[in-house]
Order: C-alpha cells, then structure tokens, then sequence
C-alpha cells in the first residue's frame, strides 16, 4: 500500500547484496533473503523471481516472527558454546576467557546492541569486570560506572540507566536465588517493553551457561567429569530448545500437557508424571506412567494431585508455593499411598493464580538431582507463560466469536445434552417468541440421538419460513442450532417458479395464437363475405354468429398475447375504459366457472389518463383476482364484483367493489406491504397489492380501501387525467381505385389464399395466388403487379428472405410488397418490420381493414 516505503525497504536489503542475489536468480530463477534488518524493530523477507520483462521482488514484513527466531539462534549458539567446549576439552584445557569473549560477542550480534559487559562474583566484594563487547572496561567506567552494577547486586533487581547517549539495561544473572554476575546491554535507543521481556525470558538459560563457565573457571581443570557434563548439558539445552519451541506453538491445553510429559521423559528417570490442568472449570489429566507402578497406585495418584488441584485452584499462590510446592503433608500422603521413593512436583500459575500442578515420581531414592530440579522448574515456568499467552488468546477470540455470533442475521442456540441453553444470540432470543423453547429442544435432541447433522425446514402458522440447521459438538457434549428466516427466499423462488411458468405460457402462446390466428382468417373473411351476399334470412343469422365467434376468438388472443408478452413502460394517453373493458374480457369466463358474477359499469365516455396500458391492466387484474379468491374462500353462494370508471374532479376513476367477507381492521394498515398476506400457505406470495401500490405511486395517484367486515371491500384508484386530450389529426387518405389492378397473394394457408382472392376480386382486383415463395418468384418473372401480399412466416423460405430476395432481383418490387402476419411477438418478425417499415396487417383481420390496407399499400 505504500510504494515509497517497499521501495526503501528493497533498496535497504538488496544494497550490500544485490550483486549476489540477482546472480543467484538468474541461475535458479529465485532467490530468498531471510530477516534482513531494514531499521529498529523492522525485520523483512525478500523473494526475487525472474519474469520475461524484469524481476519481481516480494517483501514480506517478518517482524512479529523475529523475535522467535532470536530465541531459536541464542539458544542454538549456547548449544554450539557448549559443543565447543567439549571440543576444546579434548584438545586441552580450554581458555575460558576467550570463551566468554566469543559468547558475549555472540549475545551482542543477536541482539542487535552496541555494547555488552559481564561481571562475574558470588558477592559485591568477589564481583569483578570479566569480558566485554562493543566497548573497553575504561570506557565502561568513565561513561557509565560500576553504581548501577552494585544496585543490580544489592536488589537483585533488573537495572537501568542512561549515559553519555546509550541507554543501558543491567541484568542479575540468578542460579536458584544466588547472584553469579551482572549483565550489562547498552544501545541508542530506549529499551521497549517487548524488548525487556525477550531478554528477561532468556536470562535463565544465560545464567546458566554462565554459571558452568564460572565452575570452569575455578576449577581450571577438564577431564571425564567436564566431559561427560558438557554432553549432558548440550543434550539437555537441546531438548530445552525443542520443548520451548513446541510449547510456543502449541494451541491447545491437552496437546501442551501431553507434550510437556513427553518430553520429561527425554530429561528425568521417573515412574509416573503426570500433568493436571483446571481450564475453566474443566478438568484436563495427562499421565506417563511405567508398568512397575500397581494401577490401584496410579489411580491414588491422580486422585491425590486431582484433589489437591481442585482444593487450591483459582485462588492466590504465594511465592514460596510457587518454589516449593505443597504442603509437607501432603507430599506424606503421597508417599503413604504410592510405592515411590522420589516424588518432585511444582504447581502451574499465570498472574500468581493456582491451574494446574506437574508431578514426577520414581521408585529410587534421590532420584532427581538439584540441576534436574532447576531444569525442571524452568520448563515449568516456560509451561505457565504458554498457557497464559494460551490463554490470552482464547479469550480474545471468544470475544470476538460472541460479538459475530451476537450480530448474525440467522437464530444461534447452543445446547448442552442436559437440555440448557449454554448460549443463544439477540435473533435467537427474538426467535423464541415465535417458536416454543421445546421446538428447538427438540432439534437438538435430534442430533444428539443421530450424531449425524440436520437441514429441514418448518413452516409456522404466521406464513413465516425457517431452515432449521443442527451440528452435533461431540467434545462438549452439546449441539448447535440455527434457524434462518427464509421467508422472502421461499416467496422468491415461488415467484421465479411462477415467471418460469409464464414464460413457457408465453411461448405456448405465441405458437397457439399464430396457428389460430390462420383459420381465424379464413374464418372471418369468408363468413364477412357471405353476408354481404343475398342470403336466407336463417343463413344469415347463423353467418352472423360465425362471424361474431369469430371476432369474439380475436379478442381472446389478443388478450393472451398482450398478458404473455407486456410491453415496456410507456405513458401515453390511456382510457380507462378500455383497460376495463380488457380485463373483464379476459377475466370474466373464470369469474363464472367460480359462480362470481363480474359485473362492469363504465363511464359513457371516454376516461383517459396518462399511464401505461399493460401496468394498469396488470392493477386491475390484481385487484378484480383478490376479490373473487376471498368471495371463493369465504363461501359465499352469490357472490358479485363490479368493475367501475368514471371521471371525478381532475382524476380519472378506477373502481372495484365486492360482497365478500371484508378486510379485519387489525390488519388494515399492512395490506400494502410486501409479502404479507392472510391466505394459506401455498395460495399467495403477498406481492399483489405491494404491486397495485407501486403501481399507483409511479402514475402519481392515490389509492383508498373501503371495507367493512361481513359485507364487502371497495378499492378506489385515481389517476391525473390528460390536461390537453391530444387528438391525432389523421389526414384524408385519397380514394384510391383497386378495380383492374394487379395483386399477388403468396400464404401457405389455402383457406386464406381463397379469402383474399374472394374479397379482393369483388373490390374489382385482379388475383394471382402462389402457396409458396418459389411458386411467386415464377409468377413474378411472367407478369408484373401493382401490390405483393405476402406471409410472413411461412414453411421453406419465410416472407423475410422472400424480401431480400426481391431486394436483389426486382428491388422495384420493395416499395410494392406489404405483409401479412400471425407472428407478433417474435424477436426476429420484430426486428424485420422495424428495418422494413413496410405496412403489416395483423390476422384476422375484417374485409374494411384489409380494404383499407390495400388503399395504403397502393399509395
């Protein structure tokens, strides 16, 4: 995020280097730079790769990992302090001198300080400067003086002090309470309190070596003895490591105590250990054990330390409980009731409260040596900071788990196999109120009889929806469950189910309507035709009811087309008399299959607002839809809805009135909102009225609901009427002569090739019909013809490549070819008429629409 800073950075760590690394890159094609130390507290690792057009550098900040590294270096350069030893001991007597000199060197290096001094003594008198690094003795004294060494010794307490531009860090180095040394650090910069305490955390492993050094220093003799102590001693600084190390990165209680025993048994010769831990009131048993000791013995074992743990845990420790351990007499009882003849133990605190106790046994006498005990007590003390840091960290999760769980969107209950709520989050609490505490009891018992996770979901009386999700915890011997409000997803994905139905409705439609369309035509045309003709008066009655079907049938599918495939929003001049008439067309043979008279009373005349025709359609349909299913759901046997328009002041009204049961005035003022309804489950989604609302509010009108309950509802929409009813001046279309002229009809359809020659040869044209395009191109190449009648959608080659046809052989043909059509509503018959704008006529049609038709497609 901050270019100038990784530029610093990759020029600070690749400046000594960069030679090297590059090289080193362009061999392997990558290289790594581990913990390169840009500035205080600042430590990076740099990756370099090659790429086709250079090299890409990622720098990772390491910081936070460095100071275990540290850790893991200082102890391995004591480790290789002690192997050298050894080495020099077989050579000869070792100058130890020169050996504090290197160690002392090495601690100054690895902790990035200017300057470190060493005094070594058992008193103030003894005490005496033995090595330094990074500064002289006499500078030492002259800028900082031997005043702060004697403090140290004095207090036994950590120093500090600041001189001459350095600020100085005076250290006792203790070996079981006694004083073997001062250790002085001194730097530039101030000490930090992660600085202070990763010292302070590695002084007891530099008392010690200092402490063997010192030994060797009086004793100024090597043989078997500092041979065989110098391999113990790298041998236990070995597993000091590895058990630091893995108590550092252990995340878990158990995995700690079991760790920690089995790497006693690395250090110590014991019979029995065992590791006995109260975390939260729980608690944790850890036991190594030989088969020498009887099990009843064990068991009194872990029974006593059990006890003991549990008689002391949380309270106050003292300092000398934390040293020595327990009281003597229960060390007696101890012995009395296990065959053991040496029995350490020290007791496990973090902040001076008492959590848990480590103990060994053997079956030898003097088992364990005053060096194993401080090596003991000191992986203990490590144990302790573990699990606090553990600990520390657990707490903060689990308050940031609560803080998530309390701010989920989703019911969250924890519960024990005791049936008790060990925890349930805000929603979980809101969710109650809805479903009984047994419900959700019994979901969790559910999971602890199978073991196995449960996803159902429930439906409750008020219409709402939960997915019930449950997770067994075997560990804690308890089971989560959740419960997820799916109320608006159901309702979504009913309302997707219902668009996916529509669409294929649409479909059907389209392809119903465009064969109906055909005989419609013929049905039509032909049954027109006969009743301009002299016939019986029988006949003509009957030719009258054909051809009344037969328009009757238009209007049917021009509804089913319109309702299937709506048009965009689009706000013209609309009359509400119209909308009505529409959906009472469409409507009306439901309303009378369910004995629901629909009876529709509109204004003489016109009643025209500014709105969109398919909107307002679809709100009266809401609305006329809801009246009639609570009349059907009520019961009632003469059961009657009106359909009103009418204009009043400077709206236009749209009015729907009912007998039904009414609407209860408890729930009157949530009618409108989205997804509430009061039908059963599975009869509605509660989106009717949310949409005749929106509705309403996008054609800036208003609505008003009337009911009274037991004896009907009346909805009253109004719409600003038009202010300026704009009339389109239609222009007076010349009469133009159709007698002599020449028109060829190319259709599939016989019936309709048939009509239109019928009607066109007595409007005095002359008629060519072709079943085909290939049938009309031939007719086209013998004659010529004043007008072209064509089908759009026709079986081979459609009206559409007929035209890009003419468009290349006769392109003056392409102002005389007008279309019939069917098809409406497809993309491409769209697309085509929209490039063309050539004159359509939609089937069927009438013979003075088709008259009328021809007169524009001549002129």
């Amino acid at each position: 995020p901050h270019p100038r800073v990784a530029r610093e950075a990759l020029d600070s760590a690749l400046y000594p280097r960069a030679r090297e690394f590059l090289e080193t890159i362009e061999k392997s094609g990558r290289a790594v730079l581990n913990f390169v130390h840009l500035k205080p507290g600042v430590w990076v690792d740099v990756i370099g790769t090659k790429e086709k057009d250079g090299y890409l550098f990622i720098i990772v900040d390491r910081s936070r990992d460095y100071r275990k590294e540290r850790a893991r270096d200082i102890l391995f350069q004591i480790i290789s302090v002690f192997r050298f030893l050894s080495f020099l001991e077989e050579k000869g007597v070792p100058d130890v001198k020169k050996t504090l000199k290197k160690i002392v060197t090495k601690i100054k290096d690895v902790l990035g300080v200017d300057a470190v001094v060493l005094y070594l003594g058992e008193t103030k008198e003894k005490m005496h400067f033995v090595v330094s690094s990074g500064m002289r003795k006499e500078k030492f004294l002259r800028e900082v003086g031997e005043k702060e060494v004697g403090n140290v010794i004095n207090t036994r307490h950590t120093g500090t002090s600041y001189a001459k531009g350095k600020y100085y860090l005076h250290l006792p180095l203790l070996i079981e309470n006694e004083l073997i040394g001062v250790l002085s650090i001194g730097k530039k910069t101030p000490f930090n309190q992660e600085d202070t305490h990763f010292i302070l955390s590695l002084l007891p492993y530099l008392s010690l070596l200092f402490y063997h050094l010192v030994l060797l220093r009086k004793e100024q003799k090597f043989g078997e003895d500092l041979d065989r102590m110098v391999k113990e001693k790298t041998y236990y600084l070995e597993v000091l490591y590895n058990i630091t190390r893995e108590i550092g990165y252990t995340l878990h209680y158990r995995d700690l105590a079991s760790f920690l025993l089995g790497s006693l048994r690395l250090l110590f010769n014991y019979e029995v250990a065992a590791c006995i831990l109260d975390m939260e009131g729980k608690i944790e048993v850890m036991v190594k054990h030989n088969t020498r000791i009887p099990l009843s013995a064990q068991k009194d074992f872990i029974s006593l330390l059990k006890k003991a743990v549990k008689e002391s845990m949380g309270r106050d420790v003292t300092e000398q409980e934390l040293n020595m351990g327990f009281s003597p007499e229960f060390v007696s009882d101890i012995r009395k009731k296990i065959p053991i003849r040496s029995f350490f133990y020290l007791p496990i605190a973090t902040e001076k409260k008492l959590i848990g106790i480590v103990a060994l046994g053997s079956t030898h006498p003097h088992a364990f040596s005053e060096r194993e005990i401080l090596t003991f007590r000191t992986i203990v003390s490590h144990a302790a900071y573990s699990i606090e840091k553990l600990h520390g960290i657990i707490e903060r999760e689990r308050r940031k788990l609560a803080s998530i769980l309390e701010h989920l969107e989703d019911a969250l209950f924890h519960v024990s196999t005791n049936g008790d709520f060990l925890f349930m989050n805000s929603k979980g609490k809101k969710v109650l109120e809805e479903i009984p505490k047994e419900k959700i009891l019994s979901y969790a018992e559910n999971v602890f009889r199978t073991g196995i996770s449960i996803d159902r979901e429930i439906e409750l009386e008020n219409g709402k929806t939960y997915r019930i999700l449950g997770y067994p915890v075997p560990e804690e011997e308890s089971a989560i469950v959740v419960l997820r409000d799916i109320t608006e997803e159901v309702a979504m994905k009913k309302e997707l189910l219902k668009a996916e139905k529509l669409s294929t409705l649409a479909s059907m439609a389209a392809s119903v309507t465009h064969e109906l369309n055909n005989p419609l035509t013929t049905i039509m045309g032909m049954s027109e035709y006969l009743l301009q003709e002299e016939l019986p008066p029988r006949l003509k009655d009957i030719l009258e009811k054909i051809y009344e079907a037969a328009k009757r049938s238009k209007k049917i599918v021009t509804n089913l087309l319109q309702f299937a495939y709506p048009k965009s929003t689009e706000l013209s001049s609309v009359d509400l008399n119209e909308i009505a008439n529409t959906v009472y067309e469409l409507r009306r043979y439901e309303f009378k299959n369910n004995n629901v008279a629909l009876i529709l009373e509109t204004h003489p005349e016109p009643v025209r607002v500014k709105g969109d025709v398919t909107q307002l359609e679809q709100l009266l349909i809401n609305l006329v839809n809801n009246a009639m299913e609570a009349i059907v759901m009520d019961g009632r046997p003469s059961g009657k809805v009106w359909i009103r328009t009418y204009p009043e002041k400077n709206c236009g009204i749209l009015e729907v009135e009912d007998n039904g049961p009414g609407i209860p005035r408890s729930i009157m003022d949530r009618i409108f909102d989205p997804f509430f309804t009061t039908k059963p489950v599975g009869k509605g989604t509660g989106l009717g009225l949310s949409i005749v609302y929106k509705i309403v509010k996008d054609h800036n009108g208003k609505i008003k609901v009337h009911s009274i309950p037991g004896k009907g509802t009346k909805f009253t929409v109004s719409i600003p009427l038009m202010r300026e009813e704009v009339k389109e001046k239609k222009g007076r279309m010349e009469d133009v002569a159709l007698s002599g002229r020449k028109i060829l009809v190319i259709d599939d359809e016989e019936g309709i090739r048939m009509t239109l020659k019928m009607i066109l040869e007595k409007l005095g044209c002359q008629v060519s019909t072709a079943g085909d395009v290939g049938e009309g191109m031939l007719l086209l190449d013998k004659d010529k013809y004043d007008l072209i009648l064509c089908d759009i959608k026709m079986p081979g080659i459609s009206g559409i490549e007929f035209y890009d046809l003419i468009l290349q052989r006769y392109p003056e043909y392409t102002r005389r070819i007008v279309f019939l059509t069917g098809d409406v509503v497809s993309a491409e018959t769209k697309a085509f008429l929209e490039r063309t704008r050539r004159p359509t006529l939609k089937k069927p049609f009438s013979i003075q629409e088709l008259k009328e038709f021809i007169k524009r497609g001549m002129k």
